[in-house]
């Protein structure tokens, strides 16, 4: 998971479309067998507000279940100028 955060972070970083890269990364991985997607989100920090676009620091969140067990990660992104 966490290479598919630091992935999310570059192409954030590049510019691009946050709704369509969360939504191409819930894909991807609700692929792999007995796998469920929870969330994958932009979240603002500190205060962790739902973002659209990449105007802030934020952090992308994601929890994931592989059969049993519920992984949970994120990633922080500073907004530099």
């Amino acid at each position: 998971m966490s290479t598919v955060l630091f992935r999310l972070k570059a192409s954030v970083l590049s510019g691009a479309d946050i709704n369509t890269l969360l939504e191409e990364a819930k894909t991807g991985i609700s692929q792999l067998p007995d796998t469920e997607v929870e969330y994958i989100e932009l979240r603002s920090y500190p205060d962790l507000q739902p973002m659209e676009r990449f105007d802030r620091d934020c952090l992308i969140a994601l929890a994931v279940r592989f059969g049993d067990v519920r992984l949970i990660d994120n990633v922080f992104i500073e907004k530099t100028s």
